[in-house]
């Protein structure tokens, strides 16, 4: 094996190491969020997750060390957000305004346009339905 693969591994393995603790960590949180009664019906694969307990209407962000939990009826809008990343590359993110919470708004972030344009349709018709 040459010197550049052995340094490219080296590089890569922690990285997926730390990817693999930290998904390890995020179930840990979410069989928390379980064992509080949250039930998962929905999961939207944003930056944070986001979850989705349609009967008890709530809705969880999901953290590698803690978790966030939101009614329904404290979202009081869903709008789609243009961010520009260091590189210029553009995104879409989701900012969900609240009500009577500790947060003012929170934003997810989707990999994909597509991706967030969905999840603002799926979560206007579970939230205002």
């Amino acid at each position: 094996m040459t010197s550049k693969k052995k340094q490219l591994l080296l590089l890569v393995i922690p990285i997926l190491l730390l990817a693999f603790y930290q998904s390890q960590k995020t179930g840990d949180v979410v069989m928390q969020l379980q064992a509080e009664g949250f039930v998962v019906d929905h999961r939207i694969d944003s930056v944070p997750p986001l979850l989705i307990d349609q009967n008890n209407r709530q809705l969880a962000l999901v953290y590698s060390d803690r978790f966030v939990k939101i009614r329904f009826d404290q979202v009081i809008a869903v709008e789609e957000r243009q961010l520009v990343q260091g590189d210029g590359e553009e995104s879409l993110a989701l900012r969900l305004k609240l009500k009577n919470h500790v947060l003012p708004s929170i934003t997810i972030k989707a990999n994909r346009v597509s991706d967030a344009v969905v999840w603002r349709r799926q979560l206007q018709g579970w939230l205002f339905q």
